[in-house]
């Protein structure tokens, strides 16, 4: 390890907080475009915001490997994911399990993401998507399992070309994306199975 690469703390209880960030994200899938509160329970470090990094730290293990856009490609980064989850980043989209896909990732990138195989539906990349906002107002309007008419939702900001792969979910179904939208103290979801509108 390099020894100028500075460690920082995860999770101050790594069991209990970990379970609790892994039910919100749970919440959060079970109920799409529902905008659960959020507590990180674990310090940002360099651009990677504190909710991002719970989520990888929850999720991410030594079998996931974890792409990174180029503002969180830092030797910090991926060590505080190597040292605290055993997750080995990839400079390959097609070959991640988990993205953190921000306004520096472009459209070409988020195509190049798995989405499943027939045989293999669960094969699929899980987006991360750090936002400064997430509300009920405006925006898409979601419908589909867990939602019972429809709900509204939107995240700011977005990436260039992460509306246009889930709304592509409803014809790939049950191959897709699924994506995790992040803010301060708050997180919601939108699984492949939901449908998006105007």
């Amino acid at each position: 390890m390099n020894q100028q690469t500075e460690l920082h703390a995860g999770f101050a209880d790594p069991v209990f907080a970990s379970q609790e960030v892994f039910r919100a994200v749970l919440d959060a899938m079970a109920r799409p475009g529902r905008i659960v509160d959020f507590p990180a329970g674990t310090p940002a470090v360099g651009e990677a915001s504190a909710e991002t990094l719970a989520v990888l730290l929850a999720l991410a293990d030594n079998t996931t490997p974890v792409w990174l856009p180029e503002p969180l490609r830092t030797e910090e980064v991926r060590q505080h994911l190597a040292f605290h989850t055993g997750a080995p980043t990839t400079d390959d989209p097609s070959r991640a399990d988990f993205a953190v896909v921000d306004a520096t990732t472009d459209a070409e990138t988020i195509d190049r993401f798995a989405i499943g195989t027939p045989e293999y539906p669960d094969r699929s990349v899980t987006l991360i998507l750090p936002c400064e906002s997430l509300t009920g107002d405006g925006g898409w309007t979601l419908s589909g399992p867990g939602i019972e008419t429809s709900i509204r939702f939107w995240a700011a900001p977005l990436p260039a070309g992460v509306e246009r792969a889930l709304r592509r979910n409803a014809a790939l179904f049950p191959l897709g994306l699924d994506a995790v939208f992040t803010a301060p103290g708050r997180i919601a979801a939108i699984p492949r199975s939901t449908g998006l509108e105007d």
